[in-house]
């Protein structure tokens, strides 16, 4: 993730945060950031069979956490993980997607298709009932899925209903074919209550988002959000709307 989590989670949420899924996990690089949060219950969901073999030995190491080898999308389905190696791909699957790679990921990123391997993709609600993960509390959702955020999203009404912040990657150029833009995830995320509080941009277009629910705001931030009319901050100093 490109943006400093700890310090946002402890700004916008009204209290502790109870526990993480976490989709598109890799191999956990965000366990440190968990660690110094204090969240116990961690849910690590990642569909590529080679990231998630290396996911659950360092869970293991780890001493708990529940990792679900699977991609997370709008129906159950069955299809072709795209793994990418390249600039962007330096650590090994970090690219890798659901889609295939549009022009601007191929120019900007320097990213080259290595093979595909058939992986099983199912609604994140019924990925997190099977695994018998039920997120009471306060919850952190985070979604780094490389262009298919849209359709995680999409399978996820009873998650969303149950997070506090959700961190998403974000896009504003088609990375990924069919790849979900910035506008697309404001527009789900908006219909479930919450409001894009803070942008981070790392390279040409492509970021994280942070959003937050609206009503569980501390009054302040809430007040202020209000007075924006939906404007959010960008870590680049830019403009930006949530809605």
């Amino acid at each position: 993730m490109s943006m400093n989590v700890r310090k946002l989670v402890g700004r916008y949420a009204a209290g502790p945060v109870d526990g993480v899924v976490h989709v598109g996990a890799h191999h956990g690089q965000e366990a440190a950031t968990y660690d110094a949060l204090g969240i116990e219950r961690r849910v690590w969901v990642e569909p590529d069979p080679d990231s998630a073999a290396v996911l659950r030995e360092r869970v293991a190491a780890w001493g708990g956490g529940v990792v679900i080898e699977a991609g997370a999308g709008e129906t159950p389905a069955t299809l072709e993980l795209h793994r990418y190696s390249g600039k962007a791909g330096a650590v090994e699957g970090v690219s890798n997607s659901l889609l295939s790679l549009g022009d601007d990921a191929g120019r900007s990123w320097s990213l080259e298709e290595t093979e595909t391997v058939a992986v099983r993709v199912d609604r994140l609600d019924t990925l997190l009932d099977e695994a018998g993960s039920p997120m009471a509390g306060r919850w952190l959702l985070v979604v780094d899925t490389q262009g298919y955020e849209r359709a995680c999203l999409a399978g996820a009404e009873r998650t969303l209903a149950s997070s506090e912040l959700v961190v998403c990657e974000v896009s504003e150029k088609p990375f990924y074919e069919g790849g979900a833009q910035i506008g697309d995830v404001d527009e789900i995320m908006v219909r479930h209550g919450f409001g894009r509080v803070y942008t981070r941009w790392a390279i040409e277009g492509h970021g994280d988002a942070l959003y937050a629910r609206v009503e569980r705001l501390p009054l302040t931030l809430r007040a202020v959000h209000a007075l924006r009319g939906g404007r959010v901050k960008h870590a680049d100093g830019r403009s930006g709307w949530s809605r």
